[in-house]
């Protein structure tokens, strides 16, 4: 899995990353090292390994295009910021139980 250096830091085997403390590897190996990013931009096909760096990537790429349209995937019109929005939370709004 990993190997110490001389200078007391932790080499991945599969690339040449070190760290300082032995968790930091296994975050590097569990998230990182040769895995597909998780996050998906809403607005784009780029991948983020860290959710807060996906909304830093919407806050600058797609804030500063606010009063432009948006492209959303499979959006038939382009849509401005806050209407996509609106539509992204219609979509994936949890379903209520209805009443009989």
């Amino acid at each position: 899995m990993c190997y110490m250096l001389p200078n007391r830091r932790y080499a991945c085997e599969r690339c040449e990353n070190s760290y300082t403390t032995i968790n930091n590897l296994k975050r590097h190996l569990r998230y990182e090292c040769g895995v597909l990013p998780q996050f998906k931009c809403p607005l784009c096909y780029k991948r983020f390994v860290y959710k807060f760096r996906m909304t830093q990537h919407i806050q600058h790429d797609h804030n500063k295009r606010r009063n432009r349209g948006q492209l959303y995937p499979d959006a038939q019109r382009p849509f401005r910021l806050h209407e996509m929005q609106q539509f992204l939370h219609e979509a994936h709004e949890p379903e209520t139980a209805s009443e009989v």
